[in-house]
């Protein structure tokens, strides 16, 4: 099976692009267990849908996950300037996750920090 977590390295950022539930495994103790969950959860539905061992820059799309505000930063460059659907503040942990539709078929999820969002994304914010 081809693996899908990347590191994502510029300068002092570290973002962790995942593709596939068993590479979102590997981020546990990462990120909080609702968070973990979170990306799992997701990730599941794409591994279901497009299957496992699809390329997810392509198929079905990845989660993005940041843990600074240079790592969102570098994220939403990535995404480019795509309008995203939802911000949702993930349990008590103090995490967002925020939805971008790329295309009919591909979906891209960021993670991070509420500290690390910008406050314009952050007024969006619903509790989940």
């Amino acid at each position: 099976m081809p693996h899908t977590l990347i590191f994502l390295l510029r300068g002092d950022t570290m973002l962790y692009r995942v593709g596939n539930v068993a590479d979102a495994l590997s981020l546990d103790g990462i990120v909080p267990d609702d968070v973990h969950n979170d990306i799992v959860r997701g990730l599941s539905i794409l591994d279901d849908e497009y299957g496992a061992n699809r390329n997810c820059s392509t198929d079905g799309g990845y989660a993005l996950i940041a843990q600074t505000r240079e790592d969102v930063c570098q994220a939403l460059r990535i995404i480019g300037e795509r309008p995203y659907e939802w911000v949702i503040k993930l349990g008590a942990s103090g995490w967002t996750s925020t939805l971008f539709l790329l295309g009919d078929d591909f979906a891209v999820v960021l993670y991070a920090p509420e500290s690390a969002m910008p406050i314009e994304m952050l007024n969006k914010l619903e509790v989940k």
